[in-house]
């Protein structure tokens, strides 16, 4: 979904259109596309579900929780090779 996305940025941007922040391929990497999926839709959801079913804390959200610090380690080490 995130090549889709980003071709129709694209097309937008050839067409002078506005083009939203996380589909344009100039500021989206992959590490920020899957922090804000997680931590905007995933968690949540998934946190909702472990609230009718507390047993399923530990393998729907432990999960979803080390994703989301792997991608955070992967942004810094992207921050950090910008700026070099």
């Amino acid at each position: 979904l995130l090549t889709l996305d980003l071709f129709q940025s694209d097309r937008e941007k050839s067409e002078g259109l506005p083009v939203a922040p996380f589909m344009d391929r100039d500021k989206v990497t992959k590490p920020t596309a899957q922090i804000g999926f997680l931590k905007f839709v995933l968690i949540p959801m998934f946190e909702t579900v472990t609230k009718l079913f507390p047993e399923v804390e530990e393998v729907m959200l432990q999960p979803l929780w080390e994703s989301r610090d792997r991608y955070e380690e992967l942004k810094q080490i992207d921050d950090a090779m910008k700026e070099v």
